[in-house]
């Protein structure tokens, strides 16, 4: 996981968007921006690496504590209630991160013991669309810290453009700002898919920032950069950007976005200029991080759609996403603030034998990903329909196969955690089988990846 701290730059004096040319809409309905059911809330790019933070055990060396309390306001200086607050300290020995959390009263007060530390971090979290951290903090071995949240407001205004701006999944602006020593996100919700400009402000912690970026959707967004200094209480500074220079990505295949662990998937960027350096990392959102992986660095070669081709992992947990992030960086080990990903989903469809005799029997098991399933809770049941083409064949790009070929073969009821089984069947003829599944408020309508199975 990465510092709060990044690298520093000179910007302009006033903050302003980067803007480059147009690049294509992705290629089917739905146009890529399936929803993320959670980001991650650390530094740029930490989202690729982090998905929940994961501490270690408090009483795993925590010899001395430090009393950090403060108070939660908004930018009003009304009392924020019932928010979460945690402190986070990185151990370079041990390579993890301790922290603990606390739960505002209702007069916004926060008290957490947490670990003596030269470089801790505090993260305030209002509500489901705002977070505020401080880095760079010192907490002596019984010493007690009070620090106060009490944010300024910014004034955001985004104007739709480009080749994605009618597309029905945008909800509103998502919005970051970047200091040497602190971080503010904040969402911006529109009425409308197509309203231009969306514009509101959002609570902004105060101190100084040197720039961040707007995201019309978590795969397409905008950086910006400049100097302000937010101050409590008070309307601070503004920003504006256009989506009509926006930097994209997208799985440009397999079709669904989905299929087995250990998959190629072919991303494509669209619009970022050239010279531009993206970290490239990926991993899961399961609640063990089963999977993160660095792909390493990627350069722009100019506004066209570039495309880069990056390996699923094969312990990547079925019944997840699996999310490709590409990160602005120096490629030195310094990031920009624009961090844009895209999500694959892991799903199976396993025969029990790949070859067979002709009159041999057959079954199929796998599991899907469905809404509410999340670690031991069980989500959604839902029908999973297999499907099977004489020969050899790809998965279909069409919700009803049997235009391509397809005859389906039977339905089943995948249960909350996703798993589903057949009832034994025979193939007649060598074939390939493949499954689909219906989207949920998670996720999408997706395939499996395909199966061949040999009749001799």
């Amino acid at each position: 996981m990465r510092r709060l701290v990044i690298l520093l730059t000179a910007f302009a004096a006033a903050l302003s968007m980067v803007a480059t040319a147009g690049a294509s809409p992705p290629g089917h309905a739905g146009g890529g921006h399936h929803e993320a059911r959670s980001e991650g809330t650390h530094a740029p790019g930490e989202d690729a690496l982090s998905g929940k933070t994961r501490f270690a055990p408090l009483g795993a060396r925590l010899s001395g504590a430090a009393t950090v309390g403060g108070n939660l306001y908004d930018s009003y200086g009304s009392p924020t209630a019932g928010a979460t607050v945690e402190w986070d300290s990185w151990s370079e020995t041990e390579q993890k991160w301790y922290g603990g959390t606390a739960t505002t009263g209702s007069d916004g007060a926060f008290a957490m013991s947490a670990m003596p530390t030269n470089d801790g971090e505090i993260w305030a979290y209002p509500s489901e669309d705002s977070t505020f951290a401080r880095g760079g903090e010192v907490w002596s071995n019984g010493g007690s810290y009070t620090r106060t949240f009490y944010p300024g407001r910014v004034s955001v205004t985004g104007h739709r453009g480009g080749p994605w701006a009618t597309d029905e999944d945008f909800e509103g602006l998502n919005v970051r700002l970047w200091g040497s020593d602190r971080f503010s996100k904040g969402f911006i919700h529109s009425g409308s898919t197509t309203a231009t400009p969306v514009t509101g402000n959002i609570d902004v912690l105060d101190g100084d920032y040197y720039g961040g970026s707007v995201k019309f959707f978590y795969n397409e967004g905008v950086e910006f950069s400049g100097s302000a200094a937010v101050i409590s209480g008070v309307d601070s500074a503004t920003v504006t950007v256009d989506e009509t220079g926006a930097q994209r990505v997208r799985v440009a295949s397999p079709y669904w976005y989905s299929g087995k662990p250990g998959a190629a998937v072919k991303m494509a960027l669209g619009n970022y200029p050239a010279g531009w350096i993206n970290e490239v990392t990926g991993y899961t959102d399961d609640p063990d991080e089963t999977a993160s992986t660095s792909y390493g660095y990627m350069t722009s070669s100019g506004s066209e759609t570039q495309f880069l081709r990056v390996k699923v992992p094969a312990k990547a947990k079925p019944g997840y996403g699996y999310w490709i992030g590409f990160q602005h960086s120096d490629g030195g080990g310094g990031d920009y603030p624009l961090y844009l990903e895209e999500t694959y989903q892991v799903c199976t469809m396993k025969p029990s034998k790949t070859s067979v005799r002709k009159g041999a029997k057959i079954r199929v098991t796998g599991v899907i990903p469905t809404e509410g399933h999340w670690g031991s809770e069980a989500g959604l049941k839902k029908v999973v329909t297999l499907y099977a083409h004489k020969g050899t064949a790809k998965v279909p790009t069409k919700w009803n196969p049997k235009r391509q070929g397809w005859v389906k073969v039977g339905s089943v009821r995948a249960n909350g955690y996703g798993v589903y089984k057949t009832p034994s069947f025979r193939p007649l003829k060598t074939l390939t089988l493949v499954a689909r599944y219906p989207g949920d408020d998670w996720y999408w309508d997706a395939y499996t990846s395909t199966q061949k199975i040999t009749v001799r």
